[in-house]
């Protein structure tokens, strides 16, 4: 029987599509696996780089500084995360990254320390063989670290101490000396401070940062640092994330200027009054915050590596801070001072191996040499009138910065992905 040409042409027609359609459904069927599997990798992925930051996190000498470990959670080929720490300013920077064939996944921590393991330490003044008199309203809550004459209750300027107790917390012996702080970190800031550019810093010309009314970096990217001979006027722009400023004269930073996560190095830096914003400043001379000013959290106000004869900082009245507070002398020749003026609030810690000048209030802890109290008709030392430092009122959600101590514990502050 003999067969139609069309029909034979209609065959190989059907055949075709019908193999057409095989392949699609085959690789519909091969995509469909290999999506699925893909999402299940990259899930896997986000939850290694979780499990790998807590570890960092949970354990501080697990890797050092500016160092990248590599962990292996399941002690297989598919399960490794390099994890790298390095300083940003005073907190620490964890950076996690995984792959998978085609998919690598990141993450940048940014952390600090968990002074929740610390001693709850509302006071820790040096033992200069003096008493600590308190006046007015003052308010001491939380342990004190205090001289072995004491501490006693005293009459200044027509008020006598109107409490209770004087301390509300346990009261122990201090040293002669304030716990030294993190020679890792002060290596780090110094390095800025002298006008290092370090490794891993890419250096950019300091007219875009003038010009340029917008500028931001992310810390994906490498450190982006503007240097001037000159002094730097900030005024009218925003700027945010992995950008550090370096001035060999100066800074003066505008209440205009909207500023997140920088890093700002000077001999001096004065902040105009009604600035808000997230930042870290670091000097060698004097940093004076005008009144009204808001530093969010997290931000540091260090003044490091002394190279005057009166290291001075001055937080104006009615600021809040809400991050720390550093002075440090480099010599006894050079004892410098910490004057936080009337109404300003400091969640946080406050270090000043000179003297501190305090009116307002400290939420947090305050280690010092020393304190001065300057009034219309007298000047008094190691007295408090109408001050409060209380430990109790340092919100959850802080943590410390590095410059302080080797951390037991690390706390995320943020992260970016």
């Amino acid at each position: 029987m003999m067969v139609k040409a069309g029909a034979m042409y209609y065959a190989i027609f059907l055949s075709f599509i019908i193999s057409l359609l095989s392949g699609l459904l085959i690789l519909g069927v091969w995509y469909h696996h290999f999506h699925t599997t893909s999402l299940i990798q990259e899930m896997r992925m986000h939850r290694n780089i979780h499990s790998a930051l807590l570890i960092a996190m949970e354990s501080p000498d697990f890797i050092s500084i500016g160092s990248t470990k590599s962990i292996n959670l399941f002690d297989d080929s598919i399960n490794n995360v390099n994890v790298t720490e390095s300083l940003w300013g005073g907190y620490l920077l964890l950076r996690a990254k995984a792959n998978w064939r085609h998919i690598n996944y990141s993450r940048i921590s940014l952390c600090g320390n968990d002074i929740s393991m610390d001693d709850s330490i509302a006071l820790y003044l040096s033992d200069n063989e003096r008493y600590l008199s308190l006046s007015g309203s003052t308010l001491l809550k939380g342990n004190c670290y205090l001289p072995k004459l004491g501490i006693r209750r005293a009459y200044i300027e027509g008020l006598s101490y109107n409490r209770e107790k004087l301390i509300y917390g346990l009261q122990k012996q201090s040293n002669s000396t304030l716990p030294p702080l993190s020679e890792t970190v002060m290596k780090y800031i110094s390095n800025y401070l002298h006008n290092n550019i370090l490794p891993g810093d890419s250096i950019a010309n300091i007219d875009q940062l003038i010009r340029s009314d917008s500028i931001s970096n992310s810390f994906f990217q490498k450190s982006l640092v503007f240097y001037s001979d000159h002094w730097i006027t900030l005024s009218r722009k925003s700027i945010s994330g992995n950008i550090k400023i370096i001035s060999k004269k100066g800074i003066t930073i505008l209440n205009s200027v909207n500023t997140s996560d920088i890093l700002l190095f000077a001999p001096k830096i004065e902040v105009e009054a009604n600035f808000h914003a997230n930042v870290q400043i670091f000097a060698t001379d004097t940093i004076q915050i005008g009144e009204r000013a808001t530093f969010f959290f997290p931000s540091i106000i260090g003044l490091l590596e002394n190279t005057c004869k009166k290291p001075l900082i001055k937080i104006g009245k009615n600021s809040t801070i809400l991050g720390d507070v550093t002075l440090q002398s480099t010599s006894s020749e050079r004892q410098g001072i910490s004057i936080i003026d009337e109404n300003t609030e400091i969640y946080g810690k406050v270090y000043c191996n000179g003297k501190v000048e305090l009116k307002g209030k400290i939420y947090g802890s305050l280690f010092c040499e020393g304190f001065r109290l300057l009034t219309p008709t007298s000047l008094y030392e190691n007295n408090l009138l109408n001050a409060t430092i209380d430990f109790t009122k340092l919100p959850k959600y802080y943590s410390g910065s590095l410059i302080y101590s080797n951390s037991l514990h690390y706390k995320q502050i943020k992260w970016e992905k």
